[in-house]
């Protein structure tokens, strides 16, 4: 798959089999996001819900967010990761949305959490794709073209009994070389400052439904829930 490690101090994006997409003479135009993946609304204090997003004290998330913002240090088994992603912990219910318009360019089977990726081009001979990462029940095939806000399925599988979990990733991969990108870097010029205003929302809840201000760190961010502009490889 496409992954992200630490290394000292350093940030390490690999790409192996399938992923890597890109290649000499690959058409370097990025995608155009329209949406990002989930629904998103304010937080409801009497429905518990902030669209897709379950607001509950005994959800078992990782670092104990519904939202893990681009460019957030986790701990994992392996080691600790920067994630290149915006990773979502939401009903396991909710539909999972593409992000652009494009092709698809690959629906893989994920052994080790039962669930599907799902990669998205603007067009076939493409360096960019956006990974939906972690999605059940996909409604696509390979080969198929999307749109943007069209429905690839239901979040993937997460060890609590009311959450799924899905991810996006947008990447530049040519050969072996893969830099992630910020979502808000590539947004829809007319859509971004109204989606950059839903996760401000959705993280300033967060802290207010925890009682916590410190944690995501805002005033580091250079796009709403990103705290890199890249992660370069």
């Amino acid at each position: 798959m496409v992954g992200l490690v630490v290394v000292g101090l350093a940030v390490v994006i690999f790409c192996v089999g399938e992923f890597i997409l890109g290649g000499y003479g690959c058409s370097d135009v990025p995608p155009v996001l329209k949406n990002l993946g989930v629904d998103f609304a304010p937080w409801d204090p009497g429905t518990g819900r902030a669209g897709a997003f379950i607001f509950a004290r005994d959800l078992s998330t990782t670092s104990s967010k519904v939202f893990l913002e681009f460019g957030a240090t986790v701990e994992w088994p392996g080691g600790t990761k920067v994630l290149p992603t915006f990773e979502y912990y939401v009903d396991k219910n909710a539909d999972v949305y593409a992000v652009a318009d494009g092709v698809v360019k690959y629906v893989e089977f994920q052994e080790e959490t039962q669930d599907w990726a799902i990669g998205i081009s603007p067009d076939p001979r493409s360096c960019w794709f956006i990974d939906h990462d972690h999605v059940l029940n996909p409604t696509v095939s390979t080969g198929d073209k999307v749109s943007a806000g069209q429905v690839l399925g239901k979040p993937g599988n997460w060890h609590d009994p009311m959450l799924g979990r899905t991810e996006i990733m947008i990447v530049k991969a040519v050969h072996e070389n893969c830099v992630a990108y910020a979502p808000f870097k590539f947004f829809d010029n007319a859509l971004s400052e109204e989606y950059q205003q839903k996760v401000w929302r959705l993280m300033s809840d967060w802290e207010n439904f925890v009682g916590d201000q410190t944690v995501y760190a805002q005033e580091n961010m250079i796009y709403a829930g990103c705290l890199y502009e890249s992660l370069p490889g």
